[in-house]
């Protein structure tokens, strides 16, 4: 299978355009949630995607002035054909998913953090994590800790990828039609 590059982390080559291999199954295997882990997570959106290439988003906010009910809604629009140079698909996706690295990550218990971890100082990280509980999390910045594992390209690449499929999909007709101001999940 053919790995996805358009320049962006991850990628190997500095070409300007996405060369994504539209032939091959373009199926997820499981179900993964995208979310934020960390102090504000509880009112964080998550996105949801499932076998075979299904996709919800799902947007938590204070139902009220007190701040103590949280309500939820869901959008669940259809993701994009994979096109050569076109959006973010779930060819992009599975792809990514496909990278040794990434396997590797999902393989490990627990599941692994990458980057500085702020988590216990009101900070938020990427969460990603696969229905059996394995995945990862990553928070942005330079590792300045002896504990600090860098974040790996090709974890960087799925991040960019999902992020950027969920921030296409929240602006479709189906999810702009909830009258609720989504953003995209794991951005915490």
């Amino acid at each position: 299978m053919q790995k996805p590059t358009d320049g962006g982390p991850g990628d190997s080559d500095s070409a300007t355009t996405r060369k994504v291999d539209c032939s091959g199954d373009c199926a997820f295997a499981a179900t993964y949630t995208v979310s934020t882990h960390g102090f504000f997570a509880n009112t964080a959106d998550k996105a949801v995607l499932s076998p075979a290439q299904a996709y919800e988003h799902l947007a938590y906010f204070y139902a009220d002035a007190s701040t103590t009910s949280i309500a939820s809604v869901m959008c669940a629009p259809t993701i994009p054909p994979c096109a050569a140079g076109g959006p973010v698909s779930a060819c992009d996706v599975a792809q990514d998913l496909d990278d040794p690295v990434v396997q590797a990550a999902l393989a490990q218990t627990p599941p692994p953090f990458f980057g500085p971890n702020t988590l216990g100082t009101d900070g938020n990280a990427f969460s990603f994590m696969r229905a059996d509980g394995h995945g990862f999390e990553e928070e942005d910045g330079a590792c300045v800790s002896s504990t600090c594992v860098p974040v790996p390209a090709p974890i960087a690449r799925l991040k960019v990828d999902l992020q950027a499929l969920d921030g296409a999909l929240i602006l479709s007709p189906e999810c702009t039609a909830l009258g609720i101001h989504l953003k995209t999940a794991g951005n915490g």
